[in-house]
């Protein structure tokens, strides 16, 4: 199952990665293996929202001004081997729902879309001078725990979205 793109008008982030993994895909929801990704943590712990949500909680992100979406709406794999991007599609959807940030999960996803849009390799943090429509972009490390680097380090760049986001308010403050 490929999963649909969670949306709503008005979001403050889409986070947007590669593809669905396969046990999301079994389970119907994103980032469903937290054995083996970090994501839900890591939105909770930057202060992206002020709860820890669960998987099973996925659609629950728009109400903290959040969406979720893939650049590959077509396989459901746990690895980024042979994955077909579709950037037209992402680009549209972007360009349709206008948040104000666009968070790549990861650099495969964000150095991906860089060579589509013409752009230099990114490094992580806010992308100065690239935006999509009118969205800025942050690039942020992989929340999976495959990305051997330490949770902390990750946390502090996904902090530092929270902050740009939320414009310094946190979660509770911010949305």
């Amino acid at each position: 199952m490929i999963l649909p793109d969670i949306t709503a008008e008005g979001l403050n982030l889409l986070i947007v990665g590669t593809a669905v993994a396969s046990k999301s895909s079994q389970d119907g929801h994103y980032y469903a293996n937290t054995a083996k990704n970090s994501f839900w943590k890591l939105l909770h712990d930057s202060g992206l929202t002020p709860m820890r949500l669960s998987p099973s909680e996925d659609t629950r992100v728009t109400t903290f001004g959040i969406g979720l979406t893939d650049l590959n709406k077509t396989t459901a794999q746990s690895n980024d081997i042979g994955l077909k991007y579709d950037f037209e599609r992402f680009r549209d959807l972007v360009e349709d729902i206008k948040p104000q940030w666009v968070g790549f999960n990861g650099m495969t996803a964000s150095t991906s879309y860089a060579r589509f849009a013409g752009r230099k390799k990114p490094t992580f943090g806010e992308a100065l001078g690239w935006m999509i429509g009118t969205s800025k972009i942050f690039v942020l490390p992989s929340s999976s725990n495959a990305y051997a680097i330490p949770y902390n380090s990750k946390l502090t760049v996904w902090s530092r979205l929270a902050k740009s986001v939320t414009g310094g308010a946190g979660a509770d403050g911010g949305f």
